[in-house]
């Protein structure tokens, strides 16, 4: 190894050592959704290189399908679902097929919940353009769609936080290697404080983004028509008189929508509301202030120097 790079192994010994429990995981990762989103991004220095990283939203992995990560999945997380970012997936439609116009209708076929609804998306761009149906149905529908994935990817559907995160070291990538991870080091430090000081002022009993779907959805949710069908199973019908299923035991309504980011949909709040349930009860402890909070438990500490360099 030269230069920086020898540096690496003392500097992971030193985060190990300074942070207990370091094996180069984030132990709070328990506390999070299972969906991680995997990029690469260039490295600027001397001997150049590529900087991967992998951003939690809380195991489902979404990337931009490069082959090389999709070679790194299969070795060491065959078993895990891996999908598409929808915005790479957009952007090469754009370049390979010219068209503008699918923007919206795309965002509609991705976000579909049910295969019935996505089937009624899909056949306006088969309408439109036949070659790039073609192109999204050789790609699979399971690897870019809500409606045909097997496993659980809630809202997540594109790859922004770990592009946002690049952005973030934007500057870094041309700093030494060790200044670099020290630089991301430092940054997540400080990341971690504030949303740890965030999280332990909040009083309320869902997370404040959580907090206020649920709120909005229930202002949606007080004109539709409610039935009862059997013990915690209604019918309820919403403005267009296009009927759903919502039973409460297992948290789950025939829209779909509740099944897969768990939390309640217009319909079961509706449904909720006929018998007296609180609607933070429907919700997923995923989104409780309290698995909030267990996410930033942990406590990152500066590394003071490593091969006798002080960082």
């Amino acid at each position: 190894m030269v230069g920086s790079y020898s540096l690496i192994p003392p500097y992971l010994a030193l985060l190990q050592a300074l942070i207990e429990g370091t094996t180069c995981f984030l132990e709070s990762y328990g506390s999070m959704r299972k969906v991680v989103v995997v990029d690469g991004t260039s490295l600027k220095g001397k001997f150049g290189g590529c900087f991967l990283s992998a951003s939690a939203q809380g195991l489902v992995f979404i990337s931009d399908r490069h082959a090389s990560i999709n070679t790194g999945l299969r070795k060491v997380y065959n078993h895990a679902h891996h999908v598409a970012c929808v915005v790479h997936l957009w952007r090469n439609i754009k370049a390979i097929f010219k068209k503008n116009r699918f923007a919206n209708l795309m965002s509609a076929v991705v976000r579909a919940f049910t295969v019935t609804e996505f089937n009624q998306k899909f056949i306006e761009i088969q309408k439109i353009n036949p070659a790039c149906a073609k192109y999204l149905v050789d790609i699979g529908f399971g690897q870019w769609t809500r409606s045909y994935f097997k496993g659980m990817r809630y809202n997540i559907i594109d790859s922004n936080i770990a592009e946002s995160w690049n952005g973030v070291i934007k500057e870094a990538r041309e700093y030494p290697l060790i200044t670099m991870f020290e630089y991301i080091h430092t940054t997540v430090m400080g990341w971690l404080a504030l949303r740890r000081a965030k999280a332990n002022r909040e009083t309320g009993t869902l997370t404040p983004n959580v907090r206020k779907l649920v709120e909005e959805d229930f202002d949606l949710s007080t004109g539709l028509s409610v039935r009862d069908i059997g013990d915690l199973e209604f019918q309820v019908q919403d403005n267009t008189e296009e009927c759903f299923t919502v039973l409460l035991g297992p948290d789950n309504c025939s829209c779909i929508e509740y099944d897969e980011i768990s939390i309640p949909c217009i319909h079961a709040l509706a449904a909720a509301t006929r018998i007296g349930f609180p609607s933070d009860a429907l919700v997923a402890p995923t989104y409780y202030v309290p698995t909030w909070r267990q996410a930033f438990v942990g406590k990152i500490y500066s590394v003071l120097a490593v091969g006798g360099l002080e960082i």
